[in-house]
């Protein structure tokens, strides 16, 4: 089964679905948990199933047997959209693909071979919109994407910015059931949250960009921040 199929198509309330790429996320990671691992098909190129699997190694095999570097899902996403979702994961925490998620090899092995790092899916989400939510895995990506040219002022379609999107997934629940029960959850995410903002700061991002409803990035965050990002 494609996972994408069980993924939502639009908001109800009929704005722009920004908010439900980001969603994909979390949905499409869940679905995947369950999936079965293998090798990944070329003929899945550009789904949940083949990024959920996939290494940097499988990216540039089926690159070489005619893979297209800037396909379109129906929600407009790119394989470097997925592959951003992918290293922005904290379910696939298989020891044998760690290395690749902390890495984030694919997204390297698709900017590498010329992906646009300004790509936009619906609602105008960039990858580097998806690698905001504080999951520590997501800052490689996040890096790997400032570096090849994205935008740390990228607009969605609601006028959201990379910061607004890190500062409103300050408290996600998609984080890493860590084996230590003394482990302080919450002082780590803030921990990388922190590092997102100071190095998206560091390549130009504006921290007064106002979304459409008139907010700064720092009035978007949930709870209170034990660390100060701003």
């Amino acid at each position: 089964m494609q996972l994408r199929k069980a993924l939502p198509h639009s908001n109800s309330n009929g704005r722009e679905r920004s908010g439900g790429i980001l969603a994909l996320l979390t949905s499409s990671l869940l679905l995947a948990a369950g999936a079965a691992v293998g090798r990944p098909d070329c003929a899945d190129w550009n789904t949940w199933d083949f990024f959920y699997q996939a290494t940097a190694a499988d990216v540039g095999r089926c690159l070489s047997q005619g893979a297209d570097l800037e396909a379109r899902s129906e929600y407009g996403v790119t394989p470097l959209h997925s592959a951003v979702m992918q290293a922005n994961s904290s379910t696939l925490m298989k020891e044998e693909t760690l290395e690749e998620l902390i890495e984030a090899k694919s997204v390297k092995a698709l900017l590498d071979a010329g992906a646009d790092p300004e790509a936009r899916a619906d609602g105008g989400v960039t990858p580097l919109h998806l690698a905001m939510p504080p999951i520590f895995m997501g800052t490689r990506a996040m890096s790997l994407l400032l570096a090849a040219g994205a935008d740390p002022n990228a607009r969605d379609n609601q006028e959201s910015t990379p910061l607004h999107m890190a500062a409103a997934h300050y408290q996600n629940d998609g984080w890493p059931h860590l084996p230590e029960s003394d482990i302080d959850i919450a002082a780590l995410k803030d921990q990388f949250l922190a590092h997102k903002v100071k190095e998206l700061l560091a390549a130009g991002a504006d921290l007064e960009a106002r979304d459409e409803d008139g907010r700064p990035p720092c009035t978007r965050r949930r709870g209170t921040a034990r660390v100060q990002l701003w």
